[in-house]
């Protein structure tokens, strides 16, 4: 249920932006690479996630491992940008537009692409909120400076892709976004599969 409110309120607050503030393509671009961080590090170093995912990790299933962890954070993605496009076009009826899915789409796979890159040599587990509806304000706020702390070099890289996308204007293709986050995906895939016949020779 709480997964569900999220993604709810991830739609309002993109459609919102869409609609209603200026410059508003940028700051979505923006919002969408941020999602993609935050979703991949959460399945990938939240410890609610690695703490069940990397006991049962090895050299077997590690390409499992990796490709299940981008495909779900890729659909994911995918999901929101898809919802969030379809209600800002009932909304406003000149908004839907093919071309902005895809550039929207393209820029996240960059950030997506690069995480895997990111965490070849930045993959510590990190503590991960507590679950129920009764909060501890104080712990919450420790969890999130650490997250935010956690993720400062995927933050360097928005920043980096930003400048190089808005700035810069270079508008990559679908086709190029896709093969960048293949390429680094498997290249994880090769880091991780070493790492594993070392740590099991």
């Amino acid at each position: 249920m709480d997964a569900l409110w999220v993604i709810f309120g991830l739609i309002i607050m993109l459609t919102s932006a869409n609609l209603t503030i200026d410059g508003s393509s940028v700051i979505f671009f923006i919002g969408m690479m941020l999602l993609a961080t935050s979703m991949f590090r959460l399945f990938l170093v939240n410890h609610n996630f690695a703490n069940n995912d990397l006991p049962k990790l090895n050299k077997n299933n590690v390409i499992d491992f990796i490709v299940s962890k981008n495909a779900f954070t890729f659909l994911f993605i995918v999901m929101i940008l898809t919802l969030t496009t379809l209600s800002s076009s009932v909304l406003d009826k000149q908004f839907l537009n093919f071309s902005f899915f895809f550039q929207a789409l393209a820029y996240t796979l960059f950030v997506l692409g690069t995480e895997n890159v990111i965490y070849i040599v930045h993959n510590k587990t990190i503590q991960g909120y507590a679950g129920g509806y009764k909060r501890d304000a104080s712990a919450d706020i420790q969890v999130g400076v650490k997250g935010i702390i956690d993720s400062i070099p995927s933050f360097i890289f928005i920043l980096l892709f930003s400048i190089l996308f808005f700035f810069i204007d270079y508008t990559p293709s679908i086709y190029m976004a896709l093969y960048y986050w293949l390429v680094c995906m498997i290249t994880l895939i090769y880091f991780k599969k070493t790492e594993m016949n070392k740590g099991q020779s």
